[in-house]
């Protein structure tokens, strides 16, 4: 007997663990508000690091790196999510495009 638990259930793709990150952490339960967003960009933060280390394991996996496809919601927390992890790829990778739909 199957039960639902995430919307990922419904799914037919396996993600590989290393592609998944909640950053729901800390964000309250506001997840409309842009500014929210901004709390998860701190230094100090454990699941930034953890997301800038699979970022850098799957730059090691690739054979050509012709750019980073960024999707987000711009107007909610996850938009200022994503805007703090553009920045920061664009300042490690400054001549890699990024296409932020």
């Amino acid at each position: 007997d199957h039960t639902v638990r995430y919307w990922s259930d419904f799914l037919k793709v396996d993600y590989h663990p290393r592609t998944c990150h909640d950053v729901t952490e800390g964000l309250g339960r506001d997840y409309s508000l842009y500014p929210a967003g901004a709390y998860w960009g701190d230094d100090d933060r454990v699941g930034k690091e953890d997301f800038e280390n699979d970022l850098h394991w799957w730059l090691e996996e690739c054979d050509s790196l012709q750019g980073f496809h960024v999707l987000s919601d711009s107007t909610s927390a996850f938009g200022n999510i994503a805007a703090g992890l553009c920045s920061e790829i664009r300042d490690e990778y400054p001549r890699v495009p990024i296409l932020f739909a």
